[in-house]
C-alpha cells in the first residue's frame, strides 16, 4: 500500500490542500530534478528517482512575526515599513510556494526555529539529510558565479531521529538548519530536502564545498556504496522584505536585494493592504496591531523617540 499525506499549502489568503504519495512525488521531481525544467541543470538520475521509496515530512511551526525599523538589527532593514503577520503551522507539499519568512530559522529576537523532519526508518540503516538550493533558471545565479548553495547536512543518523546523526559546519555554525534567504527577487528557488539511506559510516572529506555543483558535493560526501536516495521533498522560497535582513545576518549582506526590488513582493504569502502612515503613532503602538497585515513606514523620530524609553 502506498502511504498517503494530507498537506496544506500557504499561499495567498486561501489554504490549499493536496494529497500527496510517493508516485506523485516522483513525478513532479523527475520534471524538476532530472528534465531540469525550472533549474539551471538537471540535478539528479533517473535512477534515483526510481530508488525513492516514502515520503519525507517536513512541517513548519513559526510563531507570529512582527518587524519594523525599530526590530533588532538587522531584522530594522524593512525598507520603512512595519510588517506583521500571524502564527503559521503547515506541511510542505512538494513544489509548493512559501515566502522567505515562512520557513525562517531565526526570529527579530535571537530565537532559533527549524522544521520537524520525519521519515519511516528501516532497522539497523543509518540516515544522511541533506538540504540544499538548486537555485531556478534565472540569470541571476550565473551572474554571480553560483551554481548551488548547501545549507544544512546531518549525516549518520539512526533511524529518523536527526540528533543522533553529526551536523556538519558549513562555516554558518553548527545548526542544520541554515535557512533560505533568496536574494533573487524574480524567481522563487527550489530547496530540496533530500534523504540518503546507507549502511556504512559517511566520513566526509575535508574542503570548501559552499560553491560547488551538486556532484563534487557528493563527492565531497565521500559516500559508500549503499548510499541510497530514498525520500525528498521541496519547496519554492520567494524572496521578500525579511530577505535584506536575513542574509545580513548571516554575513551575506551583499547579497541582500534593494528596498526597490522587494518592496512590491509578498509577505508570509499574503496579499495585504498597507495603512496610513497617520496611523502609526510610534513603535510601541505597533505592538499592538493585529497580525497578518503590513503597515507603512514609521518615521526615525518616532523610532529614536522609542529607543529613549526602552
Amino acid at each position: 500500500m502506498i502511504a498517503v499525506v494530507l498537506a496544506c499549502v500557504i499561499w495567498a489568503p486561501m489554504f490549499a490542500c493536496a494529497a500527496t504519495d510517493v508516485a506523485s512525488v516522483k513525478t513532479s521531481a523527475k520534471r524538476l530534478f532530472v528534465d531540469g525544467i525550472g533549474l539551471q541543470a538537471p540535478v539528479l538520475s533517473q535512477a534515483q528517482m526510481d530508488s525513492l521509496d516514502r515520503l519525507l515530512r517536513i512541517e513548519y511551526d513559526v510563531p507570529e512575526l512582527q518587524v519594523n525599523s525599530c526590530s533588532p538589527y538587522p531584522y530594522d532593514m524593512t525598507c520603512g515599513h512595519a510588517l506583521a503577520c500571524g502564527a503559521q503551522r503547515f506541511t510542505v507539499t512538494p513544489g509548493m510556494d512559501v515566502s522567505v519568512e515562512q520557513v525562517r530559522g531565526e526570529n527579530p529576537d535571537g530565537s532559533k526555529l527549524s522544521p520537524n523532519i520525519s521519515w519511516n526508518a528501516m532497522a539497523g540503516k543509518k540516515y544522511t539529510l541533506i538540504f540544499i538550493d538548486f537555485f531556478s533558471s534565472s540569470q541571476f545565479w550565473p551572474d554571480n558565479n553560483l551554481k548551488v548553495f548547501l545549507h544544512g547536512t546531518v549525516i549518520n543518523a539512526d533511524g529518523s531521529d536527526l540528533s543522533t546523526g553529526t551536523v556538519l559546519n558549513i562555516g554558518f555554525g553548527d545548526n542544520f538548519y541554515f535557512a533560505p534567504a533568496n536574494p533573487d527577487t524574480t524567481t522563487a528557488n527550489n530547496y530540496a530536502f533530500l534523504l540518503y539511506e546507507h549502511e556504512q559510516m559517511l566520513q566526509p572529506n575535508i574542503g570548501d564545498v559552499k560553491k560547488s555543483t551538486f556532484s563534487e558535493y557528493m563527492q565531497w560526501l565521500n559516500a559508500p556504496s549503499d548510499f541510497k536516495l530514498v525520500a525528498l521533498n521541496w519547496f519554492r522560497g520567494h524572496s521578500s522584505v525579511w530577505a535584506r535582513g536575513a542574509l545580513t545576518a548571516a554575513g551575506l549582506g551583499g547579497f541582500a536585494p534593494s528596498c526597490d526590488k522587494v518592496e512590491p513582493l509578498d509577505f508570509c504569502g499574503m496579499k495585504v493592504a498597507s495603512t496610513p502612515v497617520s496611523d502609526i503613532e510610534s513603535c510601541d503602538a505597533f505592538r499592538d496591531v493585529k497580525p497578518d497585515t503590513v503597515q507603512s513606514q514609521m518615521s526615525q523620530d518616532e523610532c529614536h523617540a522609542f529607543s529613549l524609553f526602552e
